[in-house]
């Protein structure tokens, strides 16, 4: 999926490092940067119960090679994680072109959308949405409505347009809109992580890979009771069945092709092993998030 419109089409700095990356698995055009470059597949997003330190994002740019890829920045609400923000700020500041601002709302009124694309951009001083998402889109609700709100996302000059949900049942009928030609979708946000695989059992990952639409795992809902054992197995989905770490739950979500997963970046994981966005100093917290990548790549070249 490339976004269209705007200064992200045209794919952006495409080199072969770029090219190497993607074919490792460890990129994604499911996003784009600002810049049309495509982003490092585990992302950053807000966490209002969660401790989170400014220097999150700009610590993962500094760890992707500036000439491979960005990194998602996610806001579902921009005013409740200031302190994420401002370091989503600063990065904007330093190298605009390499993040992918990303936002969405419950809101499907033309105003709700403008509402949440100004206030994304005025925070962070972004200069422009790359993202937005019609957020939690639930069972019963009117689809016309959310199409109505993607195609306003569109028109206000969102390059990208997706929506989230956790039912099965939702995404495959935002699936058949877009098959129709009844909604523009990008993208599609699904909570998908060892605790939640039904999207692939349903086949959800599979059809939207077919249709050219982006999927986005959101992958640490429940994030707490996983690491502490509470996977779809019972006994946790970690080596010899023991509760998984940070890293082994990013991995597993990247692996049965999900285009990109949404992890958001938090101060203490958990996980004990450094293994996720977060955690320490600034420097802690690039190592790791590199060791989420070599592991990434490590399970790549097993398969």
């Amino acid at each position: 999926m490339r976004p269209r419109g705007g200064p992200a089409a045209g794919g952006g700095r495409r080199t072969p490092a770029t090219t190497a990356a993607a074919a490792a698995g460890t990129v994604t055009t499911a996003l784009r940067t600002a810049a049309g470059l495509p982003v490092w597949r585990v992302g950053l997003g807000g966490a209002a119960r969660a401790e989170q330190e400014a220097g999150l994002l700009p610590a993962a740019l500094a760890d992707v090679p500036a000439a491979e890829a960005g990194v998602v920045a996610f806001l579902y609400n921009p005013r409740r994680y200031p302190t994420f923000v401002a370091g989503v700020r600063r990065a904007c500041a330093a190298d605009r072109g390499r993040v992918c601002l990303c936002s969405g709302t419950p809101d499907r009124t033309a105003a709700g959308v403008e509402a949440r694309v100004r206030d994304a951009v005025e925070i962070t001083g972004g200069g422009r949405l790359d993202a937005f998402f019609a957020e939690y889109v639930t069972p019963g609700e009117d689809l016309a409505a959310v199409a109505g709100a993607l195609a306003h996302a569109r028109a206000l000059g969102v390059p990208a347009v997706g929506a989230t949900t956790h039912s099965v049942a939702v995404a495959a009928a935002l699936l058949d809109l877009h098959a129709a030609g009844a909604a523009e979708l990008d993208v599609l946000m699904l909570r998908y992580s060892m605790a939640h695989a039904n999207h692939d059992a349903a086949g959800t990952l599979a059809r939207a890979r077919a249709l050219g639409v982006g999927l986005v795992g959101f992958c640490s809902t429940r994030w707490n009771g996983l690491l502490e054992g509470g996977g779809e197995g019972g006994g946790g989905n970690g080596a010899g069945g023991r509760a998984p770490t940070a890293a082994e739950c990013v991995r597993w979500s990247l692996g049965d092709g999900a285009g990109g997963a949404l992890e958001p970046g938090r101060a203490r994981t958990g996980g004990g092993d450094g293994g996720a966005p977060g955690g320490g100093d600034e420097r802690r917290r690039a190592r790791g998030l590199a060791g989420v990548r070599r592991r990434m790549a490590a399970g790549r070249r097993r398969r």
